[in-house]
């Protein structure tokens, strides 16, 4: 299916790469110069619309957030026939599909549909055997499904008329990602200062999330999950040196401990004694 992308940004130029590789690729439409030499024969500016767009079966629009219902107003001022029964979705992970209200209103199948990945680089290779999160009508939902399959990608469909539910989703992967990211650069914030280097800690964070991914039960290791108040006692005291570790560590550990708590990993009594210790100031 002959695609186009609007926007080339980290994710619009992974995904430009990797339907070029597919064969499948159309046009990279921007506002900005794109000097990717492999591209140079794509890159389209956006006054090209209309000429370049007859040609392509499916129209990716992946510019950030605040420029979604831009684009979608403009894409809607050209003539109907260029998105009239196109498969047009952005790829927003917040923002639900009804942004393309103008766009459904012309005849165009919209979506939302977002690559669950983090992009820190253009990367073709980002996009093999992940999932995407859409959202569609049911009418829609199987031709994209046979596209995003066809491109490498895993499918899932939330509610379309649960707005919410995106909502929760993004902030669920913000979490998932972001969040770990930040506990990793507190750990190795710590382990600087010890003149260790970061790459010690990659074995224990591949297992520790292949633990959590294969196993149904809690696989908490660690003080915490020992409720071992003496080992607690020695961070404690030597991180008083480093009062915003400190914090950071105390608070994070009564979170853990509520964990263990409710996996029956320790019992009431632990719970009791750990909190004691971490929520002293």
């Amino acid at each position: 299916m002959r695609t186009s992308i609007i926007g080339a940004g980290k994710v619009g130029m992974s995904l430009a790469s990797h339907l070029l590789k597919k064969g499948i690729l159309d046009y990279v439409f921007c506002r900005t110069d794109c000097y990717l030499s492999e591209f140079k024969h794509k890159i389209k500016k956006l006054e090209e619309l209309e000429v370049k767009l007859q040609s392509c079966e499916l129209l990716i629009i992946s510019v950030p957030d605040t420029q979604i219902s831009n684009v979608a107003t403009e894409l809607a001022n050209l003539p109907n026939y260029l998105l009239k029964d196109k498969l047009v979705f952005h790829c927003s992970g917040s923002l639900n599909e009804n942004i393309l209200e103008p766009l459904r209103i012309i005849g165009a199948k919209t979506a939302a549909a977002h690559p669950l990945q983090t992009f820190s680089k253009i990367d073709d290779l980002l996009l093999h055997d992940i999932y995407w999160a859409v959202e569609c009508t049911e009418k829609d939902k199987n031709v994209y499904i046979e596209y995003l399959k066809s491109i490498d990608g895993k499918p899932f469909f939330l509610n379309y008329n649960d707005k919410e539910q995106k909502i929760l989703y993004h902030a669920s992967a913000v979490m998932a990602s972001n969040f770990m990211h930040l506990y990793l650069e507190k750990a190795i914030e710590l382990a600087e200062k010890a003149n260790l280097s970061r790459e010690i800690f990659l074995p224990l964070c591949t297992q520790t999330l292949l633990n959590f991914f294969n196993s149904e039960i809690s696989t908490l290791t660690g003080p915490v999950s020992r409720a071992d108040i003496n080992t607690i006692k020695l961070h404690l005291e030597l991180l008083n040196i480093y009062p915003d570790i400190k914090k950071f560590y105390q608070t994070n550990s009564v979170i853990l401990s509520d964990l263990a708590l409710k996996a029956e990993i320790i019992n009431q009594d632990q719970f009791s004694d750990l909190s004691k210790i971490l929520l002293k100031k």
